[in-house]
């Protein structure tokens, strides 16, 4: 009777620490899974960074070449923002009138968008 009672006893034992390690297998599963995740995650976080200061030279040359005025428009833009007209700068720098007033118009616009990407950064 004390043997069947052991074995039954030891039976329950068995059947617990199978459940027990049923239990920490799918702790473990789980455990593996919120790893790759994490892993999987920190791997995109990386490219996204890598991918962002690779881009980052190539945004700035392109502000650049963009904001950058031509120096014939920086003459003309000089001249006018000191207050002269277009009929002088035409005659100082040798141009049409036509041209010069074209040149001035190109200049403001110029600097507007000049002042609108500063703006924007």
């Amino acid at each position: 009777m004390r043997t069947k009672k052991s074995k039954i006893n030891l039976v329950s034992q068995l059947a617990k620490t199978q459940h027990d390690l049923e239990e920490i297998q799918q702790q473990h599963n789980n455990t593996k899974e919120q790893l790759e995740e994490l892993s999987s995650f920190q791997k995109n976080m990386t490219e996204a960074k890598l991918t962002t200061r690779l881009q980052a030279p190539r945004v700035q040359a392109q502000e650049k070449k963009n904001s950058h005025i031509p120096e014939k428009y920086q003459y003309i833009d000089s001249l006018n923002k000191k207050g002269m007209p277009p009929e002088e700068i035409a005659s100082l720098l040798s141009i049409s009138l036509a041209e010069a007033q074209q040149l001035v118009a190109l200049t403001k616009i110029a600097n507007k968008r000049a002042i609108t990407s500063k703006e924007k950064i």
